[in-house]
């Protein structure tokens, strides 16, 4: 993994090179993912953002819920990660990080995967059990055609 410039700015929007133009009109200034796979993308931002905490909120969800990124974000403290664990599964993409860790971690790790990651980490679980309705309702996601229905979203 290449060094990069510590960027100063508050907000960043982390998308995937093929996509960056269609987020051209965005005010934020982009993060470009090299198609790495999220591990990678994750330790990239953690390089080049300034920030201490990372709010990661996977691109696929339905309606994003203000009240879970900021359980998240509350549980960061004392740990590396906050992770929601939902159906008995880790949702890496839906976790606070920790930069500095990220930043320690980022010249050895060379995996795609987030799990590995997770694997490195001091990780606090949050398990959507604990969650209220409206944070349970923002793991909404769509990863099928079905789904799109289901939430009534039309292309």
């Amino acid at each position: 993994m290449q060094a990069h410039q510590t960027l100063g700015a508050k907000n960043y929007l982390l998308v995937s090179s093929s996509l960056a133009s269609a987020f051209a009109d965005y005010s934020l200034p982009q993060l470009i993912d090299a198609q790495q796979g999220p591990a990678q993308a994750l330790l990239v931002a953690a390089q080049q953002l300034s920030t201490e905490q990372l709010l990661v909120l996977a691109g696929d969800l339905v309606c994003p819920s203000l009240d879970l990124a900021h359980r998240l974000l509350k549980a960061l403290p004392g740990s590396q990660a906050a992770v929601v664990r939902h159906e008995n599964y880790l949702q890496p993409l839906v976790a606070a990080y920790q930069r500095q860790a990220l930043q320690d971690l980022a010249p050895e790790f060379e995996q795609r995967s987030m799990m590995k990651l997770l694997s490195r980490l001091k990780v606090r679980e949050i398990d959507s059990s604990q969650l209220t309705s409206a944070e349970r309702g923002g793991l909404e996601d769509v990863d099928q055609p079905e789904d799109l229905l289901r939430h009534r979203l039309q292309r």
